[in-house]
């Protein structure tokens, strides 16, 4: 019984720790995807359409939107998506960079 209630404990004092630095290292991940965003912003001046480069931002707009709610999200199961969201988010920003780089074609 004794055994059972040191268990109990642990995984009561370890759950939120668990909690707290996903959290930090979801907010790591999120910051490393505005970085690679500010590339994204540089590259505005490339040739391409006025039609192509509206699009590419309002994707771009989208990225940081969505990448901003998940550094200010507290919840478990939104923190879980956003993990997943941001392993994507960097293929998503170079292919829209190399369109940018090609002049949208």
């Amino acid at each position: 019984m004794k055994s059972w209630m040191i268990f109990v404990g642990i995984v009561l004092l370890v759950s939120p720790l668990h909690q707290q630095v996903a959290t930090l290292d979801l907010t790591y991940m999120a910051d490393n995807v505005l970085k690679f965003m500010t590339v994204l912003e540089n590259k505005s001046k490339s040739p391409g359409t006025a039609v192509c480069k509206d699009a590419i931002k309002q994707h771009e707009d989208w990225l940081k939107k969505q990448t901003n709610e998940c550094k200010k999200s507290k919840k478990s199961t939104t923190l879980a998506i956003c993990e997943r969201q941001m392993a994507v988010y960097p293929l998503a920003i170079e292919s829209l960079i190399e369109a940018l780089e090609t002049g949208c074609k």
